[in-house]
């Protein structure tokens, strides 16, 4: 219509969060604690540095910060998307395995 401003349509720009790299570096030294610990069987290892404790505050946290970023239902629904049908999958084939090595139930 005449008179009328031009409306023009303007891309929505995705929020982009920044990393922390606090984060990334504990659950780094984490996964290399553990890497150690599997394969050079350091046991004192775990006085220095309780890695499995640390794993999982940082799943709490980032688990935490999923919930404020996308809410309670979309989080837990992608959740079990991702985590159910490897499960599964790997039901479907352990069972049929175990069942023709003699598992009785």
């Amino acid at each position: 219509m005449p008179g009328q401003p031009a409306v023009t349509a303007v891309p929505a720009t995705p929020v982009v969060r920044e990393r922390s790299i606090y984060i990334d570096v504990l659950r780094a030294a984490a996964i290399l604690r553990v890497y150690l610990n599997h394969t050079l069987w350091i046991g004192w290892l775990t006085v220095l540095y309780p890695s499995m404790s640390i794993m999982f505050a940082l799943g709490g946290a980032l688990a935490a910060s999923s919930v404020d970023r996308r809410g309670t239902s979309s989080m837990v629904r992608s959740r079990l998307r991702r985590l159910l049908v490897p499960l599964w999958a790997l039901a479907a084939v352990a069972v049929p395995l175990l069942l023709m090595h003699g598992w009785r139930p």
